[in-house]
């Protein structure tokens, strides 16, 4: 005879993908594949609006760095580093539908290494550690030649750093006080010369300048005697790109994953529940086979933040990804996906921009020929390919058979349900097509699955486009402006059974 009905739930919030654990031992708000999705503020999984290209940037170019410049004088302008040697900038990307306009600043620039950019006093600088150090303004551009070569820049004091110079690989020079067009000759410090391959990457913390290695992590403390330490000596960065700055927190890329700098002490590694994807395409930064990274640490991995969350994008020879991870959220999950609108197999430069008034805004560069992407800007009639696969549910008693009943989905708008049974990787299994209740808000729809089994596992997908749902940011009377969520929706997942006596089978 069936015993009681259990019933096994899933509550907000989700936790995201899960890569690491055995299929059989994943928690039941994790996922084993998560992509397309995105999380709100509270970790319910959404359909966000499709990406939109913008046009082709230079015809058979691809994109090797990029910029917003923003500025109190004047139109806000993407620059943009082209694999032709040229450095270009448009101001109309934040409005136009296709960008046509590309005004270039300058020619004859190395087809190979990215520009590195900081804004400050007014003007975009610019290092790559091949062409001279040089400065735009928004109108004029000036070179330094006087300056060292180096390829990563950093603020820190008042005053920019600079290191990534291939002939002193160790060393991190400084520029006179509030002045980076003067680099003084005794203004420089070298970390642990000749102990690595180089510094790979620098960024600020109030109190430090911290220096990346392939390997270690070191920390300037004094910036006029120079005085430094090696706070981390297991992990290093693998790329200056991949450095991002995200609601105070310093993320980037090891060779062991995604870091989070934790001061002075070693970074603590965030992306364990991802690690395998990490385990196959490094080692110490070396590509390995057809499948591998880009050869070039410089330049393979690019990092951005925007609003809850910070992501990569990591290309390799034959594909190209990104990861995201939301520290926001209770339990800091992570998604992970193909890029659209871009060819795979090439780089994604990913920058952003807020402006007043305006909602944050997401660009990606990448392909060949370069095309620009708006990430979130696409119509409300563009569909979007999210799919989500949980965890499989044997309650714990993976030998024992059991009639599984129904699934209970707290969602907004269109989805797709399908089954697998038994840790099998037979077909899906239809249970509900374009799932609907055609309301704005969260409704409750019931799946009678009247399947036997000993475990199953749930395939979501969207079906449809996602649209666009508007709610009111404080009172409704007020008249304020709204914002922007999503109408296809995943709240909470319900799967009920009833165990069963042992069958023969």
């Amino acid at each position: 005879m069936p015993q009681a009905a259990k019933e096994l739930r899933i509550p907000p919030p989700f936790a995201g993908i899960n890569l690491a654990t055995g299929v059989d031992k994943l928690q039941p708000h994790e996922a084993l594949n998560l992509r397309g999705f995105e999380f709100d503020e509270y970790g319910t999984l959404g359909v966000p609006r499709a990406p939109k290209s913008l046009g082709t940037v230079v015809v058979g170019q691809k994109v090797l760095s990029a910029h917003i410049f923003q500025r109190s004088v004047g139109a806000t302008q993407l620059i943009i580093h082209l694999d032709d040697g040229s450095l270009r900038f448009s101001t109309d990307f934040l409005t136009s539908s296709t960008v046509a306009t590309w005004t270039t600043i300058a020619t004859g620039l190395s087809t190979t290494k990215p520009f590195h950019y900081i804004t400050w006093l007014s003007k975009v600088w610019m290092a790559n550690g091949v062409n001279d150090f040089r400065s735009w303004d928004g109108a004029a551009s000036a070179t330094f030649a006087s300056a060292p070569k180096g390829a990563f820049l950093a603020l820190w004091r008042d005053t920019m750093w600079m290191s990534g110079d291939t002939t002193n690989p160790d060393r991190i020079y400084q520029c006179a006080a509030g002045d980076p067009t003067v680099w003084p000759a005794l203004n420089f410090v070298d970390i642990e010369k000749g102990a690595s391959k180089g510094i790979t990457g620098i960024t600020s913390v109030e109190s430090s300048l911290v220096t990346f290695k392939l390997l270690t992590t070191h920390i300037i403390y004094d910036p006029v005697e120079y005085t430094n330490r090696r706070i981390d000596s297991g992990k290093g960065c693998l790329s200056h790109f991949s450095i991002v700055g995200h609601m105070g927190a310093i993320y980037f890329v090891s060779h062991l994953g995604v870091c989070r700098f934790l001061g002075d002490g070693p970074s603590e590694i965030v992306s364990d529940k991802i690690q395998p994807m990490f385990d196959d395409l490094y080692v110490f930064g070396t590509a390995l086979g057809a499948q591998a990274l880009d050869t070039d640490r410089e330049t393979h991995i690019w990092g951005f933040s925007f609003e809850n969350f910070v992501g990569w994008y990591i290309p390799s020879n034959s594909w190209s990804q990104y990861i995201k991870y939301f520290p926001s959220l209770p339990e800091k999950p992570w998604l992970f996906g193909t890029p659209t609108e871009v060819p795979s197999a090439n780089k994604s430069v990913a920058v952003s921009v807020r402006e007043p008034g305006e909602y944050q805004q997401l660009y990606r560069v990448g392909g060949s020929p370069a095309i620009l992407v708006r990430e979130y800007g696409g119509d409300i009639t563009d569909a979007l390919d999210c799919e989500w696969s949980s965890a499989w549910f044997d309650w714990d008693m993976p030998t024992e058979e059991k009639y599984v009943d129904m699934v209970q989905i707290l969602h907004r708008g269109p989805l797709d349900v399908r089954i697998k049974r038994n840790y099998d990787d037979d077909e899906f299994r239809e249970v509900a097509t374009g799932l609907d209740h055609g309301e704005p808000e969260l409704q409750e729809s019931t799946i009678y699955t009247d399947e036997y089994a000993r475990s199953i596992q749930l395939y979501i997908s969207s079906t449809a486009n996602p649209g666009e749902r508007k709610s009111l940011v404080g009172s409704g009377v007020s008249g304020l402006a709204s914002i922007t969520r999503f109408q296809s929706a995943i709240a909470a997942v319900t799967v009920t059974a009833q165990l069963l006596g042992k069958m023969r089978r």
